[in-house]
Order: structure tokens, then sequence, then C-alpha cells
């Protein structure tokens, strides 16, 4: 990589932070979110009409028997939550 494309991908980089935060810093929430935990727990609230919820996470495992250990490592679980209305959700869990 020349420096020119490294200088160039550092201020697109930086560029894009920016956005992202200062349109997430303008969003203002109604109450606090609750978290599913994906692949563990399900909340019985909604996130609220209009309003997108996205959870991720990694989990794992370790496993002993006579003597050999084995550990299992599950990424990225994934939920995403899209309010439709006071009292619906949309779901899509990935594993």
């Amino acid at each position: 990589m020349t420096q020119r494309t490294l200088l160039l991908s550092r201020r697109i980089a930086a560029a894009t932070l920016l956005v992202c935060t200062s349109q997430a810093g303008a969003q203002t929430a109604a109450a606090p979110i609750v978290t599913d935990r994906p692949s563990f727990t399900n909340s019985p609230r909604v996130v609220g009409p209009k309003v997108v919820q996205i959870e991720a996470g990694l989990a794992s495992a370790r496993d002993t028997n006579a003597g050999a250990t084995a550990t299992r490592i599950s990424a990225p679980n994934t939920l995403v939550r899209l309010g439709m209305s006071s009292r619906v959700e949309f779901r899509m869990e990935m594993e």
C-alpha cells in the first residue's frame, strides 16, 4: 500500500466514523433498550415503532472429559429487531 492510499483510507475511515456517530447521537431514545442476548434469553418487551436494534455477541463453551478439554466458540450470534408497532416487532437471528 502506498503512503497516499493509506492516507486516503484513513480519511475515509475517519469520515465514516464521524457520520455514523453524528447520526447515532441525533437519534433520541424514548426509553432504555432491553437486550435479548442472542441465543440466551428473550425479552417480553418489543423495541417500539420505527426502532432498529442490533445485538451481537460471542459465546464460548469448555468441556473436559477424560482429561481432554474441548472449547467451542460460536460467533457471531446476532439478533436484529425491527419495531413494526408498539406491540409487534420483526426479529432476524443469525448464528
